[in-house]
């Protein structure tokens, strides 16, 4: 038992109390009357640091897959005509909006041989878009469960479109 156990404030930023919960495996935190109000574990901050990255990983999931289906059907010259880039050397310069531009095409969608509804799939991709943005621009708030469930329920599919090793 440790007789001084650490204890924070809940005023203090927490990035700068990591390595003390780390080391110690939990702080107490003191409020404003200073009495005891919770405590912060190492296991809140791994449950907390996976609800912040999941969605990042599935997002990078989400678009190495849909380009490598683009990347393995287009020329970079049909990419760069529908994204207006001549500068574009491959379907990696390419952003979430153009991908929707690509496969808006009735022809091009085709090509991909995906039995799957294009202006459902279109439908889908512009939510994924919507939560990237919100993700990468910092949104204030967190991902609600119905964004959540959108970035799961999509790369679903986009492992089943496109297995890769």
């Amino acid at each position: 038992i440790d007789r001084f156990p650490k204890m924070v404030y809940a005023d203090q930023e927490l990035l700068e109390q990591l390595d003390a919960i780390f080391a110690a495996g939990f702080v107490f935190v003191r409020d404003h009357n200073d009495f005891i109000s919770g405590i912060i574990t190492n296991a809140d901050l791994t449950s907390q640091f996976g609800d912040l990255t999941t969605p990042f990983f599935q997002l990078g999931e989400i678009e190495r897959r849909i380009r490598q289906c683009i990347g393995a059907v287009f020329s970079v010259d049909e990419l760069r005509q529908v994204t207006r880039k001549p500068t574009l050397t491959s379907v990696n310069d390419m952003m979430f909006g153009q991908y929707q531009r690509l496969l808006e095409d009735r022809d091009r969608w085709q090509r991909l041989h995906w039995m799957l509804d294009r202006e459902m799939f279109i439908e889908h991709l512009d939510d994924v878009r919507k939560v990237r943005n919100h993700i990468m621009h910092f949104g204030a708030r967190p991902l609600d469960d119905a964004q959540k469930n959108r970035l799961a329920k999509f790369l679903y599919v986009m492992r089943y479109l496109n297995p890769m090793p």
